[in-house]
């Protein structure tokens, strides 16, 4: 999907200048989720094919063949762990998916003038508001994750 027909999708009452960054925003989170949900499962599913490998090359006839291949196989194994570890992918993954949900909630509930927006006289101002916080609580979570990595480095 293009992204003008997400924000299509998602609305842009009145051509409201902010719910069109919103969008933006929501593409953004969408795209770096999915990455994030694909390097993910790459790396875990290599590492779990390669894994369930050795046992059976260790078992086969020819030593030379099998030596070599599992010696491959767990490096390949131990090189996806450690990018695993150090990407953080499944994390980041969450972390961008529960960020883009919130937003995209947030909207909907605007556009549609459903919720909190029900009624109110001015529902924009309340929307800038709800939609800055959760971005604000994006940001805190990047934060905290980049302490603990500092924090762990400095102690290794």
């Amino acid at each position: 999907m293009s992204s003008e027909g997400i924000l299509e999708y998602f609305g842009n009452p009145d051509g409201d200048e902010y719910s069109n960054i919103i969008g933006k925003l929501v593409i953004y989170y969408n795209r770096r989720s999915k990455f994030y949900k694909k390097v993910y499962y790459i790396l875990s599913g290599s590492r779990i094919v390669m894994t369930a490998l050795i046992p059976v090359f260790v078992i086969m006839e020819s030593p030379l063949l099998s030596n070599g291949i599992v010696a491959l196989l767990s490096a390949g194994a131990l090189i996806a762990e450690g990018f695993l570890g150090i990407s953080h992918a499944q994390d980041k993954w969450k972390s961008y998916r529960q960020t883009c949900d919130q937003l995209c909630s947030e909207q909907r509930f605007y556009c549609t003038k459903k919720g909190i927006y029900n009624g109110i006289e001015d529902p924009s101002e309340v929307f800038v508001i709800n939609c800055e916080k959760i971005i604000k609580e994006e940001g805190s979570r990047w934060k905290e994750y980049i302490q603990e990595t500092k924090s762990v480095s400095n102690s290794g």
